[in-house]
């Protein structure tokens, strides 16, 4: 049966030589039609309040976009493995150990389901307001989660194919969106201001990688698993780091661009439509709701997957189910609860400290092992090739928990600002401060021989 015509079942399952498909541009499109969101617009928007102006703000995204390439990267492993990222991270962590960093995105992809769905709840409810109905009250609020819920389920229960089709389909359409309101939006901009010292740039850049490009590396090879084996490499790098830099960086610049905007505020909901004609108000607030629950499908599949990888029992179907209910209960949570929603805002502001360490290991275990992996290895529950000590690899480990404590080190939030951070005046290195010192010391503990010991289950291609 064609792959879009069920549900999808596989789970972390290795996928076989016989369903693997599609083409590397496919995961151009997936990050093109997943980026192309008032989110994205939104992260922009918050540069100019560090104190950049226009300009250094346009430079800043450019350069920080350009760590698509690291998605990229991070997108090789799943066409190699034919599995989920978390199931592969059992390589770099242990075949235990894995559970760790899996467990930890797990919480990050709840997240930001929840900060999604309630996006498209609050979207949902101006469109009420709008058609002069009543949305006031908890049990209005509640019953329009719900409803969400049932239908943000749909696609992650479909699974990859269904996805991937969908957000390709929608990409033409949110492009055109995006080209209305930068027109509408243009003659109320405002590109007077002045430069930014070295923490303001500092801690744009940390904040372009974290909106933009390097939060979704712990997706990517999700989303590469089903590629043949022989796909190219440079194929799939190519694909994903233009696709999510063509779409983002223009966006971005948008957002810092309509910052300037009186009415703006920092509230794609409420506050920037009331900019726009009123004619363009209720369409513009269908896309947000069409663009978040594609964003959420995209989180939503990779969260059941790295829930199996934690070690639950659970098909990929219920893993799903689980997850969009745990999101929903948030997500009515925050609705209702400004400190919960707070609360879950600023514990998002630290997700870079584990990520970003994370993704160092993982990368530099691959290009130890010259992108080999012994794929049935990866599923053996005692001693193996991934097996470490006890079924942790401890070099992975001390890595992790030593990039973290530089990132916190190096952090500038409005909760907590590291030693580091503070003796620098404010410029926060967290990203690139937890990614190289996670490299490093992964590289001289890690005992990661160069070629994997146990023979290569997919075919080889020279590239």
């Amino acid at each position: 049966m064609p792959e879009t015509e069920r549900i999808e079942q596989t789970g972390i399952a290795l996928i076989p030589d016989a369903e693997r498909r599609g083409r590397a541009r496919d995961l151009g499109w997936l990050w093109a039609g997943t980026t192309l969101t008032m989110q994205t617009v939104l992260f922009g928007s918050f540069l100019p309040y560090l104190g950049l102006n226009l300009v250094q703000c346009a430079v800043v995204i450019v350069l920080g976009n350009l760590a698509w390439v690291v998605v990229g990267y991070a997108s090789l492993q799943g066409a190699a493995a034919g599995t989920s990222i978390f199931a592969i991270t059992r390589a770099s962590f242990g075949t235990r150990g894995g559970r760790i960093p899996a467990f930890l995105n797990w919480l990050t992809q709840i997240l930001y389901e929840t900060l999604g769905l309630s996006v498209i709840a609050l979207a949902l409810l101006a469109l009420l307001d709008r058609a002069g109905l009543s949305t006031g009250g908890t049990a209005t609020t509640v019953a329009l989660v719900v409803v969400a819920a049932v239908v943000q389920l749909v696609l992650p229960l479909l699974g990859h194919a269904w996805i991937m089709r969908a957000l390709r389909w929608m990409t033409p359409p949110f492009v055109a969106l995006f080209i209305v309101l930068t027109i509408l939006a243009a003659p109320k901009v405002s590109i007077d201001g002045p430069a930014g010292g070295a923490a303001a740039i500092a801690g744009g850049f940390a904040l372009v990688l974290a909106g933009g490009s390097f939060a979704w590396v712990v997706n990517a090879s999700d989303y590469s698993r089903y590629l043949p084996a022989s796909t190219s490499r440079r194929g799939i790098v190519t694909a994903v780091s233009v696709g999510g830099f063509l779409s983002t960086t223009p966006l971005m610049i948008l957002g810092a661009a309509v910052a300037s905007i009186p009415a703006f505020g920092g509230d794609i909901i409420s506050g920037l439509p009331s900019a726009f004609p009123a004619w363009f108000v209720v369409p513009y607030l269908v896309f947000v709701i069409a663009q978040n629950y594609g964003v959420n499908a995209v989180d939503m599949y990779s969260s059941s997957l790295t829930l199996q990888a934690v070690g639950l029992p659970l098909r990929q179907w219920q893993a799903t189910t689980l997850d969009c209910a745990l999101s929903s209960v948030l997500t009515i949570t925050v609705l209702l609860s400004p400190s919960v929603n707070t609360a879950i805002s600023n514990i998002i502001l630290f997700v870079m400290v584990w990520i970003a360490p994370w993704s160092a290991v993982f990368l530099t275990d691959w290009a130890l092992r010259r992108g080999r992996y012994d794929r049935q290895a990866l599923f053996e529950p005692g001693p193996g090739p991934y097996w470490g000590t006890a079924g942790y690899r401890v070099p992975a480990l001390v890595a992790l928990g030593a990039g973290a404590a530089a990132s916190l080190a190096c952090i500038n939030t409005a909760v907590f600002v590291g030693p580091v951070a503070r003796a620098l005046g404010g410029a926060d290195l967290s990203i690139p401060a937890g990614f190289l010192v996670a490299a490093v010391v992964f590289l001289l503990t890690s005992r990661t021989p160069a070629t994997a010991p146990a023979p290569l289950l997919v075919s080889e291609v020279t590239r």
